[in-house]
């Protein structure tokens, strides 16, 4: 994969998940708080769906693409099935609660499009063709906040919210994502029986990780809103809603650039290009990923106040942990757990999961009767680290995941001063908040720059003649 084709993933991943970052910011300021946490609920409960039923299709799509002809075709039938059951299992909660049953059909509608949709960008991924995953993002983005805007201009209720979602999502994959589903319905017994089993033992488990890796997310704001009320809860889930989109658009970007190289790299057994890949990828993990996550923590709550209100009355201390257990979660997801997946011990990965889901959930249950969203907050950011140390204890042996000295310390170097410029200028004000944001950016390019930091000046250079600027 050339450079240009790294930076394109990157590039539209950014765009298209700042926008998503708009659109749900923009909802959740105009329904205020208590309206807010129905809409995510259905968002929450859509996710769930689509991480559980959807995620293992996509892993699998994502592992074996380099393997056997016909595993796409496998995927593409087995996707089918799994949507056709997700519908009737909708219908029927609709029809159980005709109270919330349109917010029950909305969030079917947006679990089944979404899986869709990742599943549409994992194979094009795997096609490496940015151009089509750009015109994915871009596209669902740009209807997204499109359709969201029509729908508060109207006046119409939250559960329409949520329909507008499934609408812009299911458009995009329309669009641009048809190739990854082009394959005739065919009884599965005619698609390699041995091989239909070989992919089902390495995605059964992974069904599995999906609840937990959700119940591990959502444990903190499930006891918030159990124990503090809807309003509280609204608040508390769109700060980390904001906080995990713009953490995930980060970490998928540079996992999605780089991926499809190591699946390749370990398909081929070519473990001397495995562990080069692997190096680089850590490497640019923590030169472009951790600077991020100190910057945001150290605007997440200035920034949340500029973008949700007065009405969310949101304080100071807690948003910092939600962004900081952000970041430890996409480091553990994009990272950690890669060498998991590229040995295909989902068995094992489950078992960390479920670790981490039953700290976050342990200790939400004891932390928020006691300091109310500063204890969920906190057990959230205490359960992902449990979970990046049992990461790192069963990953160990594939390589390392810290970069060479001088690239740590430069990163370290650039970090103090991009959080002294930062957090001396940023305040609750968009003008304030603009300029912490760029000043911390430019302090800590500039120190890369000066120490050069991983061959920065090269790659520089490199990336200007890759994208054929002229200097």
């Amino acid at each position: 994969m050339s450079l240009r084709v790294s930076v394109t993933y990157v590039a539209w991943r950014g765009i298209g998940g700042a926008l998503n970052v708009v659109t749900l910011a923009y909802l959740a300021r105009a329904y205020g708080p208590a309206e807010y946490a129905k809409i995510a609920l259905a968002i929450g409960a859509a996710l769930l769906t689509s991480s559980a039923v959807y995620g293992p299709l996509r892993s699998a799509l994502a592992r074996f693409s380099e393997g056997y002809g016909k595993d796409q075709a496998i995927l593409a039938n087995v996707f089918t099935r799994a949507s056709f059951a997700v519908a009737l299992v909708g219908l029927i909660a609709a029809c159980i609660d005709t109270v919330f049953a349109a917010f029950a059909l909305a969030s079917t509608c947006l679990a089944i499009a979404q899986g869709a949709f990742d599943y549409a960008v994992q194979h094009a991924t795997s096609k490496f063709a940015p151009d089509r995953v750009g015109r994915l993002y871009l596209t669902k983005a740009t209807l997204s906040i499109s359709i969201a805007a029509i729908v508060v201009g109207s006046a119409a209720p939250a559960w329409a919210a949520v329909g507008g979602l499934a609408l812009a999502t299911t458009a995009a994959v329309l669009s641009f994502g048809r190739a990854g589903f082009d394959h005739a319905w065919t009884p599965l017994r005619d698609l390699a029986p041995s091989r239909v089993r070989e992919i089902v033992v390495f995605a059964a488990p992974l069904a599995v990780v999906g609840v937990l890796v959700f119940a591990a997310q959502w444990a903190d704001r499930a006891i918030v809103g159990a124990m503090l009320g809807a309003r509280t809860f609204g608040a508390y889930v769109a700060v980390a809603d904001l906080m995990q989109q713009l953490v995930g658009m980060l970490f998928s970007g540079v996992g999605a650039a780089w991926y499809p190289r190591l699946v390749e790299a370990t398909a081929r057994d070519d473990k001397v290009e495995q562990a080069r890949l692997f190096v680089r990828y850590v490497e640019l993990m923590w030169i472009l990923l951790v600077p991020a996550i100190v910057g945001l923590a150290v605007v997440s709550s200035s920034l949340a106040s500029v973008v949700f209100g007065d009405r969310y009355a949101i304080d100071t201390a807690w948003p910092p942990l939600l962004a900081i257990g952000a970041g430890f979660a996409g480091m553990k997801a994009f990272l950690l757990d890669v060498p998991l997946f590229l040995r295909k011990r989902t068995t094992l990965h489950a078992g960390i999961v479920a670790l981490t889901a039953a700290t976050s959930t342990g200790l939400a249950f004891l932390l928020v009767p006691l300091f109310g969203v500063y204890g969920a907050a906190g057990a959230f950011c205490a359960a992902t680290i449990v979970g990046c140390l049992a990461s790192w204890a069963a990953m160990r042996t594939f390589g390392p995941i810290v970069p060479r000295a001088n690239s740590l310390v430069g990163v370290a170097v650039g970090c103090g001063l991009m959080f002294a410029s930062a957090a001396s200028i940023v305040a609750p004000e968009p003008a304030r908040l603009a300029a912490a944001v760029a000043a911390g950016a430019i302090v800590y390019g500039t120190a890369l720059w000066l120490l050069d930091v991983s061959d920065v000046r090269a790659f520089g250079r490199t990336l200007v003649s890759s994208l054929g600027v002229k200097r």
